[in-house]
């Protein structure tokens, strides 16, 4: 995946199935990805993820966070996007805040 990001002058983002801050910060070393899509759910939480985040912010690597839980992980991934200077963009369900909004 690095040399595939190595010879594309587009964006590489990866990390949606990664569980450890050791094979996000391989992705890094290896600058296999620039944009990391870690899911809360799989990371460890909110501590694992800002600490994820945290080493992204000093390679100049954005976040993507993924969303394929439900409500619970999306509020966490809304914390994580807020506090984090380097957020790209937020990943969500369509309908998924629409009965929380209603209520």
């Amino acid at each position: 995946m690095a040399q595939v990001a190595a010879f594309t002058s587009i964006q590489v983002a990866a990390g949606e199935r990664l569980c450890t801050k050791y094979e996000f910060a391989r992705l890094i070393e290896t600058g296999a990805a620039s944009i990391l899509q870690m899911n809360l759910g799989r990371v460890g939480g909110l501590l694992e993820a800002k600490k994820i985040a945290g080493m992204t912010e000093t390679r100049q690597v954005q976040i993507a966070p993924h969303l394929y839980c439900g409500p619970i992980v999306a509020a966490a991934n809304i914390q994580i996007a807020a506090r984090s200077p380097n957020f790209l963009i937020l990943e969500s369900i369509g309908t998924l805040m629409a009965p929380i909004c209603k209520a």
